[in-house]
């Protein structure tokens, strides 16, 4: 019976660290001004895939491609500046208050602008 429990404490701890490079999915916007102040953007949700990116040395940022394009970023951008005033210029990917920021791309990989974090890769580190 232990070892049983052991073996679902074992699973459920790789499955909880496992970080998928990417998935299908949707995200809500939030619109930021360059200070990183921000508000949601209520009414739009958009569909895309959230990818994970190396960046530099141990570290790496998540992106979501959006499946419109610039155009459709470039009207997020002006529904921003409506709802909350010229200073809010950034569209950005978000699924809760206290994710990272994150930015969109398009298909090709090219980032549109916005806040990006950079997440250091503990993967490195727990692999034995």
């Amino acid at each position: 019976m232990i070892k049983k429990f052991y073996l679902i404490i074992l699973i459920s701890f790789v499955l909880f660290c496992n970080n998928k490079p990417s998935f299908a999915s949707y995200t809500y916007i939030i619109c930021a001004d360059k200070h990183k102040n921000w508000n949601w953007l209520e009414g739009f949700i958009v569909d895309g895939i959230w990818i994970k990116k190396h960046v530099k040395g141990n570290y790496f940022s998540r992106y979501f491609v959006l499946d419109e394009g610039i155009e459709y970023y470039k009207f997020l951008r002006e529904e921003c500046k409506n709802q909350f005033g010229n200073d809010f210029i950034y569209p950005q990917p978000s699924l809760h208050s206290f994710s990272n920021w994150t930015v969109f791309t398009d298909k090709d990989g090219n980032k549109f602008p916005g806040h990006e974090t950079l997440i250091y890769n503990f993967d490195k580190i727990l692999r034995i």
